[in-house]
């Protein structure tokens, strides 16, 4: 925030009401669900760096178990995890919000898996990807609900 004429305080940000009357950051709010601390971390930081909102969750309960987690306007995730898959995740999410984008991400793509992904309307992603390849899924899913 910087000193308007005046000496007043302007701010660029602006804000929005969440489901249960919080107030949220407008810009696109992106939750990344991933047991890899270093990849919840470059995810946070390329989303950050696009103008985005993150959160980021290193479980499939931790963000079932986060009261905000459907204010979300889209959701990544990783396939493999704990106890909780990605598609477990995506399933037990879609219960909630049915119209929430998913993206599912793996570093071990089978034919099922994107298949299965394909049938429930989740988008998928193979690791290895590119920042440009994952902003620009990302922007297909705000701009398209994900399909």
């Amino acid at each position: 925030m910087t000193p308007a004429p005046g000496g007043q305080i302007a701010s660029r940000m602006k804000f929005v009401m969440s489901r249960d009357g919080s107030v949220m950051d407008s810009a696109p709010q992106i939750s990344v669900v991933d047991d890899d601390e270093g990849i919840r971390l470059a995810l946070d930081g390329l989303l950050r760096s696009a103008g985005h909102s993150a959160r980021t969750f290193a479980s499939a309960e931790e963000a079932l178990a986060d009261p905000h987690i459907e204010d979300s306007n889209c959701v990544i995730t990783d396939l493999q995890m704990g106890r909780i898959d990605g598609l477990e995740f995506a399933r037990r999410l879609r219960g909630r919000s049915q119209a929430m984008p998913i993206l599912l991400m793996t570093a071990y793509p089978t034919a099922n898996i994107e298949r299965r992904a394909r049938e429930t309307d989740i988008l998928f992603l193979s690791k290895p990807f590119e920042a440009n390849e994952m902003l620009h899924v990302v922007h297909q899913m705000l701009q398209t609900g994900g399909r």
